[in-house]
Protein backbone atom coordinates (compact mmCIF):
# COMPACT_ATOMS: atom_id res chain seq x y z
CA UNK A 1 0.00 0.00 0.00
CA UNK A 2 1.24 3.28 -1.19
CA UNK A 3 0.62 5.89 2.07
CA UNK A 4 1.09 8.91 0.12
CA UNK A 5 -1.61 7.56 -2.81
CA UNK A 6 -3.68 6.75 -0.06
CA UNK A 7 -3.65 10.44 1.67
CA UNK A 8 -3.90 12.15 -1.72
CA UNK A 9 -7.16 9.66 -2.67
CA UNK A 10 -8.59 10.42 0.66
CA UNK A 11 -8.26 14.27 0.47
CA UNK A 12 -9.51 13.83 -3.61
CA UNK A 13 -12.83 12.52 -2.48
CA UNK A 14 -12.77 14.75 0.54
CA UNK A 15 -13.31 17.70 -1.76
CA UNK A 16 -15.52 16.00 -4.00
CA UNK A 17 -18.07 15.05 -1.15
CA UNK A 18 -17.40 19.39 -0.79
CA UNK A 19 -18.34 20.14 -3.95
CA UNK A 20 -21.18 17.77 -4.04
CA UNK A 21 -22.55 19.50 -1.15
CA UNK A 22 -22.03 22.62 -2.25
CA UNK A 23 -23.95 22.28 -4.88
CA UNK A 24 -26.71 20.46 -3.68
CA UNK A 25 -27.26 22.84 -0.89
CA UNK A 26 -26.87 26.04 -3.66
CA UNK A 27 -29.63 24.19 -5.95
CA UNK A 28 -32.25 23.41 -2.79
CA UNK A 29 -32.06 27.31 -1.85
CA UNK A 30 -32.48 28.13 -5.76
CA UNK A 31 -34.80 25.97 -6.45
CA UNK A 32 -32.73 24.79 -9.35
CA UNK A 33 -31.62 21.18 -10.18
CA UNK A 34 -28.03 19.82 -10.00
CA UNK A 35 -26.81 17.74 -13.02
CA UNK A 36 -24.49 17.05 -16.53
CA UNK A 37 -24.95 19.49 -19.45
CA UNK A 38 -25.12 18.25 -22.99
CA UNK A 39 -24.49 21.89 -23.92
CA UNK A 40 -21.34 21.70 -26.37
CA UNK A 41 -20.39 25.52 -25.42
CA UNK A 42 -20.06 24.76 -22.32
CA UNK A 43 -17.82 21.86 -23.07
CA UNK A 44 -15.90 24.21 -25.28
CA UNK A 45 -15.21 26.81 -22.66
CA UNK A 46 -14.08 24.07 -19.98
CA UNK A 47 -11.80 22.63 -22.69
CA UNK A 48 -10.62 26.25 -23.04
CA UNK A 49 -10.13 26.40 -19.23
CA UNK A 50 -8.01 23.54 -19.41
CA UNK A 51 -5.93 24.57 -22.42
CA UNK A 52 -5.18 27.87 -20.56
CA UNK A 53 -3.60 26.45 -17.43
CA UNK A 54 -1.76 23.57 -19.10
CA UNK A 55 -0.67 26.46 -21.52
CA UNK A 56 0.70 28.35 -18.59
CA UNK A 57 -1.93 31.40 -20.28
CA UNK A 58 -4.49 30.98 -16.45
CA UNK A 59 -3.80 32.40 -13.34
CA UNK A 60 -4.98 31.03 -10.31
CA UNK A 61 -5.24 32.88 -6.62
CA UNK A 62 -1.95 31.87 -4.16
CA UNK A 63 -3.95 29.91 -1.94
CA UNK A 64 -4.46 26.87 -4.59
CA UNK A 65 -1.72 24.60 -3.91
CA UNK A 66 -0.84 20.67 -5.06
CA UNK A 67 -2.91 18.72 -3.46
CA UNK A 68 -7.02 18.34 -4.10
CA UNK A 69 -9.01 21.21 -3.30
CA UNK A 70 -12.38 22.99 -4.50
CA UNK A 71 -11.77 25.37 -6.83
CA UNK A 72 -13.95 28.04 -8.80
CA UNK A 73 -14.00 29.58 -12.31
CA UNK A 74 -16.69 31.07 -15.01
CA UNK A 75 -17.75 31.00 -18.42
CA UNK A 76 -16.56 34.43 -18.60
CA UNK A 77 -13.34 33.96 -16.95
CA UNK A 78 -11.51 30.76 -17.85
CA UNK A 79 -8.29 32.09 -17.84
CA UNK A 80 -8.75 32.57 -13.95
CA UNK A 81 -8.97 29.53 -11.13
CA UNK A 82 -9.51 31.00 -7.40
CA UNK A 83 -10.33 29.23 -4.36
CA UNK A 84 -13.62 30.04 -2.39
CA UNK A 85 -12.12 32.75 -0.42
CA UNK A 86 -11.06 34.55 -3.87
CA UNK A 87 -14.26 34.73 -5.78
CA UNK A 88 -14.76 37.94 -5.87
CA UNK A 89 -12.12 38.47 -8.66
CA UNK A 90 -14.34 36.08 -11.03
CA UNK A 91 -17.88 37.29 -10.00
CA UNK A 92 -19.40 39.24 -12.71
CA UNK A 93 -20.46 43.13 -12.67
CA UNK A 94 -24.04 43.57 -12.78
CA UNK A 95 -23.70 44.48 -16.70
CA UNK A 96 -21.96 41.21 -17.20
CA UNK A 97 -24.18 39.49 -15.17
CA UNK A 98 -26.83 40.60 -18.20
CA UNK A 99 -24.55 39.02 -20.51
CA UNK A 100 -25.36 35.53 -22.01
CA UNK A 101 -22.24 33.74 -21.92
CA UNK A 102 -22.80 32.09 -24.96
CA UNK A 103 -23.71 34.41 -27.35
CA UNK A 104 -23.09 37.93 -25.46
CA UNK A 105 -26.53 39.30 -25.76
CA UNK A 106 -27.70 41.38 -23.24
CA UNK A 107 -30.87 41.93 -21.45
CA UNK A 108 -32.61 43.52 -18.94
CA UNK A 109 -33.05 40.16 -16.72
CA UNK A 110 -30.85 37.00 -17.86
CA UNK A 111 -31.19 35.03 -15.28
CA UNK A 112 -34.74 36.23 -13.20
CA UNK A 113 -34.65 35.77 -9.44
CA UNK A 114 -30.95 34.08 -9.53
CA UNK A 115 -28.74 36.78 -8.18
CA UNK A 116 -26.59 36.53 -5.68
CA UNK A 117 -27.85 37.95 -2.30
CA UNK A 118 -25.68 39.38 0.81
CA UNK A 119 -25.34 36.42 3.04
CA UNK A 120 -25.06 34.06 1.14
CA UNK A 121 -21.92 31.99 -0.84
CA UNK A 122 -21.84 35.36 -3.52
CA UNK A 123 -21.71 32.90 -6.22
CA UNK A 124 -23.94 32.84 -8.95
CA UNK A 125 -25.41 29.71 -10.37
CA UNK A 126 -23.31 30.37 -13.62
CA UNK A 127 -20.41 29.90 -11.49
CA UNK A 128 -18.78 26.56 -12.02
CA UNK A 129 -17.09 24.37 -9.12
CA UNK A 130 -14.48 22.13 -10.04
CA UNK A 131 -12.63 19.82 -7.82
CA UNK A 132 -8.77 20.01 -8.84
CA UNK A 133 -6.33 16.80 -8.78
CA UNK A 134 -2.68 17.52 -9.75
Amino acid sequence: MNVAKSAYDDQFQAAVSDVRRYMNLHAQKTGSSVGPSDAAWIKAKFDEFALDLLSGKGSRCPHIGPFPMVAHTATWATHQLVCPACIDPIKPSEEEDRRCDRCGATTATLHAGQRSRPGTTGVTPRTPTVVLRA
